[in-house]
């Protein structure tokens, strides 16, 4: 996913609600991982280049994923969505 790749780094993303079904059958890449939690709920493992479509593409998924890693995006995240979640109090 492009927009200025950064070096490679592992992704870990928790998609709930089903909202990461579809990356069995189209996969982000090929080497990526997919751990099935439970029905609605799955782990996606890839090493990729995180950039700003990256984290745009994210982002459109709003509750429905956690970025568990890398700390420095997870972080990104969780401060981005705490400003925007402040706007709606």
């Amino acid at each position: 996913i492009g927009f200025m790749p950064t070096d490679e780094q592992t992704v870990r993303l928790r998609f709930f609600k089903g909202a990461g079904d579809h990356l069995e059958v189209t996969r982000l890449l090929q080497s990526q991982k997919i751990r099935r939690i439970d029905g609605e709920t799955l782990e996606l493992t890839a090493r990729l280049a995180v950039t700003e479509q990256l984290k745009w593409w994210l982002l459109g998924f709003g509750a429905s994923v956690e970025v568990l890693a890398p700390a420095k995006l997870r972080a990104e995240f969780r401060d981005q969505l705490s400003f925007a979640a402040q706007r709606y109090q």
